[in-house]
């Protein structure tokens, strides 16, 4: 039965480390957003458009081309792509690919060590919440309250 958890929770931390990377992109953004806010009024610029962690669909930074399904796939669209965008040829970010691998390995270390169990379930979400954190702070040198509280509240001991 082991093997089995192992290969779902691979899968599964495949699909959650493709959604970190693009929340390390989107959230520093999306918090900037509110604050650009007054200076936009001042300066006469227009505000950015809705943004959040789901619109607009994935598209290339570059070029900014929605993705079709086949190239949002995690880790094997960054291989099949030769690591350029399909439209514009220009270098995909490492973040994607970096983050979906150390998520996939950490998770399956995490199932590993403490078998199919509510430790297990625990352990992953504070993983999750931590390459989420060090991929926005390497970035950005930020560490978002949005994250790092609830963390805090669900880990007491972290503190």
């Amino acid at each position: 039965m082991q093997p089995l958890v192992l290969a779902s929770i691979s899968f599964f931390s495949l699909l959650i480390g493709s959604f970190i990377a693009v929340l390390v992109y989107r959230l520093p953004l999306m918090l900037q957003y509110p604050w650009q806010g007054p200076a936009c009024l001042v300066e006469k610029k227009p505000l950015h458009p809705a943004f959040n962690l789901f619109f607009p669909s994935s598209h290339c930074p570059h070029c900014k081309q929605n993705l079709r399904f086949l190239e949002k796939l995690p880790l094997l669209s960054y291989l099949f792509l030769r690591v350029k965008c399909a439209y514009w040829q220009k270098k995909i970010h490492l973040r994607y690919p970096l983050i979906e691998l150390l998520t996939v390995l950490c998770s399956t270390l995490v199932a590993y060590r403490f078998g199919f169990s509510v430790q297990m379930l625990a352990a992953l979400l504070l993983t999750w919440g931590l390459i989420a954190l060090s991929g926005i702070d390497c970035e950005q040198c930020l560490l978002p309250d949005i994250l790092v509280l609830p963390l805090l509240e669900f880990f007491p001991n972290l503190s």
